[in-house]
């Protein structure tokens, strides 16, 4: 049947803002300020834990800033984890100062540039140089002055090239 689905989700509790009238109907409240949540596990790939153990000592030592929904669930709001990490560079000590999830959204922009027949190769040379200068991590730096370089110095097969390099970050991402 339509909408049975939805119906049980907002009876078990499932969907925030979900309310009955007088008559029965169900209403949604649209809610304006949506807050970015990371799940316990999301907040173990970010510190590079292979497990949520060390999490979970964080959470009951009082060392993480999380919420408790209604239910007693746990969360954390991405704001405040990221002025966490922020602070504390040294904790978790096993943490990279740049994790394979923020390498990621820059693969995949490079990967889409590479794609472009008509790309404006000096946009591009400044988007990476731009990128390298909000990172205070020398390794990811010197990868995308690299980069850079490449691109500048033949820019008949900056196409090849940066495929190249991008297999490379991404196999050296995937060792870390």
């Amino acid at each position: 049947r339509p909408g049975l689905p939805l119906r049980n989700l907002i009876r078990h509790g499932s969907i925030e803002g979900a309310w009955q009238d007088e008559s029965r109907r169900w209403h949604i409240d649209m809610d304006k300020e949506h807050a970015e949540k990371y799940s316990i596990s999301q907040v173990a790939k970010l510190c590079a834990y292979k497990s949520v153990q060390p999490i979970y000592n964080k959470i009951n030592d009082g060392t993480i800033p999380y919420e408790k929904d209604e239910k007693g669930d746990i969360y954390f709001l991405k704001k405040r984890v990221d002025k966490w990490l922020h602070e504390n560079r040294k904790i978790p000590a096993t943490k990279p100062r740049l994790s394979k999830l923020d390498m990621i959204p820059h693969i995949e922009a490079l990967e889409k540039l590479s794609d472009l027949q008509e790309t404006n190769v000096q946009s591009f040379v400044n988007l990476i140089q731009s990128t390298s200068q909000s990172f205070d991590d020398q390794e990811l730096s010197g990868k995308l002055n690299l980069i850079v370089s490449l691109v500048e110095s033949d820019l008949n097969t900056w196409r090849s090239r940066i495929m190249e390099i991008i297999s490379k970050i991404q196999d050296s991402t995937e060792n870390k």
